[in-house]
């Protein structure tokens, strides 16, 4: 059965909250959309606006809190792995 999930952009006392949301079965498949649009986020320069406390809250139809992703920590570690992955290409072509 799915779940309605919801991505409230947070940062201190600031909340841009998703009124929207999406459904999903879980909320590990709610995460994996969390981090599909805060790649697409990133993309698109919007990341741009953000400083270290802006964190993505994932939370249920209640309102309870479910997952909380620090925006940049997470766009950091994931560049991380992309430039680790381009550079055991590049590596293992010469």
């Amino acid at each position: 059965m799915l779940k309605r999930f919801y991505f409230d952009l947070v940062c201190r006392e600031r909340v841009i909250p998703d009124r929207t949301g999406i459904e999903a079965a879980t909320v590990e498949e709610a995460l994996e959309e969390a981090e599909t649009a805060l790649e697409e986020m990133r993309a698109s320069g919007e990341t741009a606006e953000f400083d270290e406390g802006w964190c993505l809250l994932i939370r249920d139809e209640a309102g309870a809190a479910l997952r909380k992703l620090p925006i940049l920590m997470y766009l950091a570690f994931t560049q991380l792995i992309v430039d680790a992955g381009e550079l055991i290409v590049f590596l293992t072509e010469a």
